[in-house]
């Protein structure tokens, strides 16, 4: 071979081998870029809320369909209120790591805590490996809390469905518009001004007991975004204040009808809180307390003092001690029953779900609803009106306060929320 032969023989080599060194750096690359994808562009985080806490386990309203795995790991917030405005600013409070997985709800161990966790905080899960779009999970696994005990159960022909009892505190989610409810547990309790209470008007006295059934309460007043979906309209007069700002300018009789709406859209009997099921919310469960959540109204309320002559969006406030919040101020709240001033003094023994129409009590859930809905189409004169609002003094937000209102009346102060009833429609 040749001089010139053996210099083309070199070149050439030399230029497969960067080819080859080209080709490597390459397929490091893509190796590279798909690890680097698989841990970042395929990882999200999915926000949601506690339903309940069972232990050292906690429930979340998201599940499979969110795209949430056996194994994901996430932390739980508190809201706190920071600076002279009461904005909102969440705080880590625990770990936790997912444990089952339903399709729209998951189980999950809490890891590390401070302090107590509680149905309605925050939760943000990081979400390592979501399914891709178009991939279904029909049967999600789901993970025992605990190993089974004792022998296997017998096979059953029919499918058993064991319905988990709720408990103060849990939440649930209405399934069109995602308005989120809290239960609150039965009881009884001593309604309207006692001794323990100052500065009532007649109306509030004399106190009188009650007893309530179990029931669903709305966690916020029903907001401008909520009632624009189901109804298509926004009436409210401070449209400015947003979506997430409470409805107003509704009438009791547009709210009764959007109840109505509402249950035919999801199969739930939903309809306004009776004047008894309100104050008993309000109280945290009938507790003596001045505004609904304490003593202090700036913490829970916006009132004439901290509100600029304007409403504003709910849950900005901390909540009661159920999880509820804005019960004291914002917007006054429209319940079922019919306004009389002189209606405790009708009261001369317990009352059982008592909603009051015309001149006397009704056991709600004795009469049935469509049966109390025909009573009050044929009542004359007001309905109650409850909690106060942004244009109010502090003495108006009184937990016992109670004012009258017409049933065609709209007022950009006047809005409501709902009470889901326990039994699901046939």
């Amino acid at each position: 071979m040749n001089y010139l032969g053996a210099q083309t023989s070199v070149v050439s080599r030399r230029r497969w081998r960067n080819k080859g060194l080209f080709a490597l750096c390459v397929l490091c690359g893509l190796i590279l870029l798909f690890v680097l994808t698989a841990h970042t562009v395929h990882a999200e985080v999915v926000k949601g809320e506690i339903i309940s806490v069972e232990g050292a386990y906690i429930r979340i309203d998201k599940g499979a369909e969110a795209g949430l795995r056996v194994g994901d790991q996430g932390k739980v917030y508190y809201m706190v209120l920071v600076g002279a405005e009461g904005k909102p600013r969440p705080i880590a409070v625990a770990s936790f790591t997912v444990t089952g997985i339903e399709l729209t709800t998951s189980l999950a161990k809490v890891d590390t805590a401070q302090g107590t966790i509680k149905a309605g905080y925050l939760v943000e899960t990081t979400v390592t490996a979501p399914p891709k779009p178009g991939i279904v999970q029909e049967t999600p696994p789901i993970v025992e809390q605990t190993p089974k005990q004792g022998p296997p159960a017998k096979a059953s022909k029919k499918k058993q469905i064991v319905k988990r009892q709720a408990k103060s505190g849990d939440v649930w989610r209405d399934p069109h518009l995602g308005m989120s409810f809290v239960w609150v547990p039965p009881g009884c309790f001593e309604m309207g001004c006692g001794e323990w209470m100052a500065g009532c008007s007649d109306s509030e006295k004399p106190p009188h007991k009650v007893c309530l059934n179990g029931f669903w309460m709305a966690r916020h007043e029903v907001t401008q975004q909520q009632w624009r979906l189901l109804m298509g309209t926004n009436p409210a007069g401070f449209n400015r204040c947003g979506l997430p700002c409470p409805v107003e300018k509704v009438s009791w009789l547009e709210a009764v009808e959007f109840a109505k709406k509402l249950s035919a859209k999801t199969g739930y009997l939903f309809r306004l809180p009776t004047e008894a099921e309100w104050e008993y919310a309000c109280r945290s469960g009938g507790r003596q307390q001045r505004y609904s959540g304490g003593e202090a109204a700036d913490a829970v309320a916006w009132y004439k003092e901290n509100a600029a002559a304007t409403p504003h969006a709910v849950g900005r406030k901390l909540s009661n001690d159920l999880g509820i919040f804005d019960m004291t101020g914002n917007v006054w709240e429209w319940c079922l029953d019919s306004f009389d001033k002189d209606a405790y003094l009708k009261a001369l023994r317990t009352l059982e779900n008592p909603v009051f129409i015309n001149d006397k009590f009704f056991d709600i859930y004795k009469e049935g609803y469509a049966r109390i809905l025909r009573l009050l189409a044929g009542a004359s004169g007001y309905r109650s009106v409850r909690g106060g609002s942004w244009g109010n003094a502090a003495d108006r937000l009184r937990s016992t306060d109670r004012i009258k209102g017409d049933p065609d009346s709209r007022r950009d102060w006047l809005g409501f929320r709902l009470v889901r009833e326990e039994i699901k429609k046939k």
